[in-house]
């Protein structure tokens, strides 16, 4: 009885050793096959590391939380997420300067054509590539042009024109409206639908982003308009016989030009000149005031000779440095 535990316990044994050395034999092919396979990857994954070295990430603004931004590849470029995921392209470029908040479109320029078009930010094409010049979108609008002898016109967010005018220069959208060159010459500002503001100027100087006052010519004289609250139109409160006028600054005042071409300075609440005009050139800076609401203003005028007059002036406004000359 006991030979036969005996031989029971050494046949075990043996069944143990058996399969262990078998299971060894076996984890080495395991081991080796592991092996090959991770020098295998160690080979893609040195390709690839090539590959993306030529990568390069241009631009990555913070846009409402939720950031992009556009990535070469091999002279092609995409709009990725944080991800990296791609969500559109390949493009030749793609302004995502163009980008402050998340709804905002982006401009492109495709690899085929060398055109302009816009996408969103979820790399949907919101307008063909089919512009050969276009502004940045501003108040969900676009000045664009589609060939070199063409006029401007304007499209919207979702890439639809905004009326079938077209005109000779067309600037960015500021407050929800625009100011234009019309077919025939003259000077005059949009809003959104493309109905016009004012028109028949003879020139206007760039819309303010902060007050309700613009400055311009018509019929040879400078001009004060006034924004109507009511009607959102622009209406002449003032014309003066000269013949160039600055923007108005912060509803207090302008810088005129006279057929002599000598400047002078003019309040255009009153009306009244602040400074005859008999300078070469004039340049204002703020001279804090604490005994007066607003701030004073310092106005450095050059003489002809090039001496300097400086004359002091109070408004209640708050104004900031500025030089005009031209």
């Amino acid at each position: 009885m006991k030979k036969k535990i005996v031989f029971l316990m050494v046949g075990i044994i043996a069944i143990f050793i058996i399969l262990l050395v078998a299971n060894s034999i076996n984890n080495k092919d395991n081991v080796a096959e592991n092996i090959s396979q991770t020098t295998k990857g160690i080979n893609v994954s040195e390709d690839e590391s090539k590959s993306k070295a030529v990568d390069e990430i241009i631009y990555s603004p913070l846009v409402d939380k939720y950031t992009v931004k556009s990535e070469y590849d091999n002279d092609d470029v995409y709009l990725v997420n944080d991800e990296g995921q791609k969500l559109a392209g390949p493009y030749a470029y793609i302004y995502i300067d163009d980008v402050t908040y998340k709804d905002d479109l982006c401009r492109i320029i495709s690899k085929d054509s060398h055109k302009i078009g816009f996408i969103n930010m979820t790399g949907e094409m919101v307008a063909e590539p089919e512009y050969i010049e276009a502004d940045k979108m501003t108040n969900g609008c676009a000045a664009v042009r589609d060939n070199v002898d063409g006029m401007y016109y304007y499209i919207n967010s979702k890439g639809i024109r905004i009326n079938s005018e077209e005109y000779m220069e067309a600037y960015p959208f500021v407050n929800n409206m625009a100011k234009v060159k019309f077919k025939d010459g003259t000077w005059g500002i949009i809003n959104k639908s493309g109905s016009k503001v004012i028109d028949g100027l003879d020139y206007i100087n760039n819309l303010p982003s902060t007050t309700t006052m613009v400055s311009g010519l018509k019929d040879g004289k400078a001009i004060i308009l006034k924004l109507d609250k009511y009607d959102s139109k622009f209406y002449e409160i003032r014309s003066f016989d000269y013949t160039d006028i600055s923007e108005v600054y912060y509803e207090n005042f302008v810088i005129v030009k006279n057929e002599n071409q000598e400047y002078g300075v003019l309040d255009v609440n009153s009306g009244k000149s602040l400074i005859d005009n008999k300078y070469k050139k004039i340049e204002f800076t703020v001279m804090p005031d604490e005994h007066i609401m607003g701030e004073k203003i310092s106005f450095r005028c050059q003489n002809v000779d090039g001496t300097y007059d400086i004359e002091v002036k109070s408004f209640g406004n708050e104004v900031e440095d500025y030089i005009w000359d031209r």
